[in-house]
């Protein structure tokens, strides 16, 4: 899920995560940096955080672009990732919104995930999985469309979140 600003709130809106060779992505968040492994999208990682460190010989030759909360900016948009992906909890409000602030011509697409339940976790699978040509046999797809269908993510404003971590 990711999040978008109306009326000064973020809002919750589904993103499609295209594994093509252009796709580039920025995990900033150790959980989904496994994730995106497991998935099968290593060779489309282009950064982590030095807490993204699962599987240890899938990631030790990711580049590192600082922690959740202390991202060097600099080093991530020289990596010129086409996805960001960030976590409320995780993650800081300053960071995506630098992040945000870039030019066009280099602003990736920022994906907020906030996972709170199970239910959640799966939410965030299906999205990754159904919404990527590259999944279209994957066994995870087929576990998914026999029924394992879980709900959307609740629409949350970032004040409803700590004010410590966005």
């Amino acid at each position: 899920m990711a999040h978008r600003q109306s009326a000064g709130r973020f809002e919750h809106r589904q993103h499609q995560l295209t594994a093509m060779p252009a796709t580039r992505i920025a995990s900033l968040v150790p959980s989904i940096t496994e994730l995106l492994i497991a998935l099968g999208l290593r060779q489309h990682v282009v950064a982590r955080t030095g807490f993204c460190i699962h599987p240890a010989d899938d990631v030790r030759d990711i580049p590192k672009v600082g922690g959740t909360k202390d991202v060097n900016l600099d080093k991530l948009r020289s990596l010129r990732p086409s996805h960001v992906i960030v976590n409320v909890d995780e993650n800081r409000l300053d960071t995506v919104d630098a992040i945000r602030a870039w030019p066009k011509a280099e602003r990736p697409q920022v994906i907020v995930t906030h996972p709170n339940s199970p239910e959640d976790n799966l939410a965030l699978i299906d999205q990754l999985v159904h919404s990527n040509s590259h999944f279209e046999n994957h066994p995870v797809r087929g576990f998914l469309g026999a029924g394992v269908r879980p709900s959307s993510m609740k629409a949350m404003s970032w004040s409803q979140c700590s004010k410590r971590t966005y």
